[in-house]
């Protein structure tokens, strides 16, 4: 036992408010020596960066007088935790604590958080620490105190005239059978454990959350208000262009540690929320690659992910969040290779040189370039032949590709390229990747130059952007209904609205060093994380009740003529249980889980971003590859006569890229009568019937005088 006026050190304090170490040093909380004792003190900071004074906690024991102690003259100058702003600022809301221990707890749990040291310090509050915040909850203890705190915050929010909704939170009278005062309390109740102290917080809005919502513009009144269910929060970042989306994003279940990169690249990034997760994803699987999976049925699931991201040109700042994405993670690690590439190589011809002249020198094997990211415009006969070399034997003497990641800034240049004669069978043996599956790939008659390659288990992630008019371009019919769209996961903005930069902000280029290290960690593979993970109880009823769900949604997509959705969907499931696999090892890279099982936050995360791309499959199906493959040829040829003109057959085929869609001129021919037939087009021939010029029919005189010719006048016509 600690001898009485002995002082507190962080490591008791830690030991008796149940927060780790590492989160009290990350939020100012230091061990500190107060009149040659011991003592634990809180550093603040302003919000324009500089360190505030230390305030000094000196924590006794009972009996010896206060708990709490001030240094001289070191009284704070602003509240505890305002470097949470930003955070505070995605979320649009913020909490206020009275006391840094509650406010340490709400920012563990991933809630942005300030703190008050003590129920009388509510004129350290600014309006700029609250201004764009539109929602601000205040933690009431349940005793005298925590009323007069309540009051004084509100008396201090009215003066500032601080525009927003005031939310009073006061903790339920006890949990799980133990009395509690404050959130602190209701932290040790639970057993230290996020999730059940994010359902007791979620569970208040029966009776025990109190909206006060004309708390500025009233009077000084400390009646509350009857208790109602808190709005949701909203579900993006609000710097720089805000994105107009019909599928809201779920940004606020994802990982901390993802919270975080988004917190970091979104001030300096005009890219959508929803783009730079998304684009993100792929990256994050192919630091796993196969050699950590779920057993799911009779076969091994392997993280393997695919995404797109479909918004307008420019604006919508789609390779930013790709660039991102990779500086982040892969390129750092890849120019490590090619860096000991290089130099392995020029080894090997150094050594060759030597042997020329000398019997006595050995030549080493032609070093192999090992490749964790492939370039984007390399063929698909190198991509193969490259993965060849770097597939590795597993124990059980099959071949598979460790970890393999592709990068897109245009995916539909890339799906066009599938639709070229010799590409032929390239779709299926990516979608063989996808699937972790047999690859088989060789070119008859090519000799030694292209080897036949057989990789036993194989792995391939893909992030892709494109507009929705290119990617509408580049999808063949069969695309659908083979299952290769439905293998991607997608984010779609419509619309931008807002104001950018003129010079946008500077990422620092240490901003993302905790991230990269967190992903060369899970990169590097250790024992721990490697084979085969399970799915802890919660998680698994968590995933089985979604999936059912999603299961009874889609035997009704045959009832109401969205049939077409039900690949998309399925596909969505199995993803879920991906994402789960991923979240749930970089979280144990990062000390938040348990290694080799996946728990309910990690399932949590997966399932709510996987019903996104669900939704937003719905919005690209129906908007952008929804028509037959004839519909999707009349969009094609009408959008070039917009563009260009009246225009001959032969123009007509260059500017709209007919050779990717029609197999020759006769097929293009036959679509042009059809559609001028329906009246889409009109079309002028010669003597012979052939057809020389295509246009648009005439509205009030607006285009040309083309008349449209009656297709009896082709030849063969009946």
């Amino acid at each position: 036992m600690k001898a009485p006026g002995a002082g507190f050190t962080l490591a008791a304090y830690a030991e008796a408010k149940g927060i780790p170490v590492e989160h009290l040093r990350r939020n100012g909380v230091i061990d500190i020596t107060y009149r040659g004792r011991s003592a634990v003190g809180f550093r603040t900071q302003l919000l324009d960066g500089s360190a505030g004074r230390t305030h000094v906690r000196l924590r006794l024991e009972p009996g010896d007088g206060p708990r709490f102690v001030w240094a001289d003259e070191d009284r704070p100058q602003a509240p505890w935790g305002l470097w949470h702003r930003k955070q505070a600022l995605a979320r649009g809301r913020v909490w206020l604590a009275e006391g840094e221990t509650d406010g340490l707890v709400l920012s563990l749990v991933g809630e942005p958080a300030y703190a008050l040291p003590g129920k009388d310090r509510a004129d350290l509050l600014e309006l700029a620490h609250v201004e764009g915040l539109r929602e601000l909850y205040v933690t009431q203890d349940r005793d005298q105190a925590g009323e007069e705190f309540v009051r004084l915050v509100r008396d201090r929010l009215n003066r500032l005239g601080w525009n927003g909704t005031l939310y009073v939170v006061r903790p339920p009278a006890e949990v799980g059978g133990h009395p509690v005062k404050d959130w602190g309390d209701v932290w040790l109740a639970v057993g230290r454990d996020r999730e059940r102290f994010l359902r007791v917080l979620s569970e208040l809005a029966e009776g025990e959350r109190y909206s006060l919502p004309e708390a500025v513009a009233q009077a000084h009144e400390v009646e509350e208000a009857a208790p109602v269910a808190p709005p949701d929060p909203p579900p993006a970042i609000e710097h720089g262009p805000v994105e107009r989306q019909d599928v809201p994003y779920p940004l606020d279940r994802l990982p901390d540690w993802l919270q975080d990169y988004v917190r970091i690249v979104r001030p300096v990034a005009a890219s959508p929320t929803p783009f730079l997760v998304t684009a993100l994803l792929p990256f994050l699987s192919a630091a796993i690659g196969t050699r950590a999976w779920v057993q799911h049925g009779s076969r091994p699931l392997y993280p393997s992910l695919w995404t797109a991201i479909l918004g307008p040109s420019t604006i919508a700042a789609k390779s930013t969040a790709l660039d991102l994405a990779e500086s982040a993670t892969v390129r750092p690690i890849q120019q490590e290779f090619d860096r000991r590439y290089r130099e392995a190589e020029a080894a090997w011809r150094e050594a060759k040189r030597q042997a020329r002249h000398s019997d006595d020198v050995e030549v080493p094997d032609r070093p192999a370039e090992r490749r964790l990211l492939y370039p984007s415009d390399v063929t698909w006969e190198r991509l193969i032949r490259l993965m060849g070399l770097n597939a590795e034997e597993a124990p059980d003497g099959t071949t598979r590709t460790p970890y393999a990641m592709v990068s897109f800034p245009e995916i539909a240049a890339f799906l066009n390229s599938l639709k070229r004669k010799y590409a032929a069978g390239v779709k299926e043996n990516l979608t063989a990747m996808y699937d972790c599956a047999r690859v088989d790939y060789g070119r008859v008659g090519q000799g030694d130059e292209s080897p036949r390659v057989v990789i036993d288990v194989g792995f391939l992630s893909i992030s892709g952007a494109s507009t929705p008019e290119w990617f509408t371009d580049a999808v063949e019919a069969g695309d659908v209904e083979g299952g290769f769209l439905p293998r991607f996961l997608y984010a779609k903005v419509e619309r931008i609205d807002g104001r950018r930069a003129a010079f946008p902000k500077r990422l620092e280029p240490d901003a993302l060093d905790g991230f990269r290290q967190l992903y060369r960690r899970v990169f590097e593979m250790p024992e721990r994380l490697r084979g085969e993970w399970g799915i802890d109880a919660e998680a698994r009823n968590l995933y089985e009740t979604w999936f059912n769900g999603v299961e009874d949604a889609l035997h009704g997509l045959h009832q109401d003529g969205r049939a077409k959705l039900i690949p998309f969907w399925a596909r969505a499931q199995e993803a879920a249980l991906k994402l789960a696999l991923v979240f749930a090892v970089f979280d144990a890279a990062a000390g938040n889980g348990r290694a080799g099982v996946i728990g309910a936050a990690a399932m949590r995360a997966a399932v709510a971003q996987a019903d996104y791309h669900r939704q937003v499959a719905e919005r690209v199906l129906q908007a952008d590859v929804a028509e037959t493959r004839q519909e999707r040829l009349e969009k094609i040829i009408v959008r070039a006569l917009e563009r260009h003109g009246s225009l001959t057959p032969r123009d007509l085929h260059r500017y709209a890229h007919l050779h990717r869609h029609v197999r020759d001129t006769y097929e293009r021919d036959a679509l042009l009568w059809s559609m001028a037939e329906a009246g889409v087009l009109t079309v002028r021939t010669d003597e012979r019937g052939n057809i020389v010029l295509v246009g648009l029919p005439v509205h009030g005189g607006e285009r040309g005088d083309m008349a449209t010719r009656d297709r009896s006048t082709a030849p063969g016509a009946a």
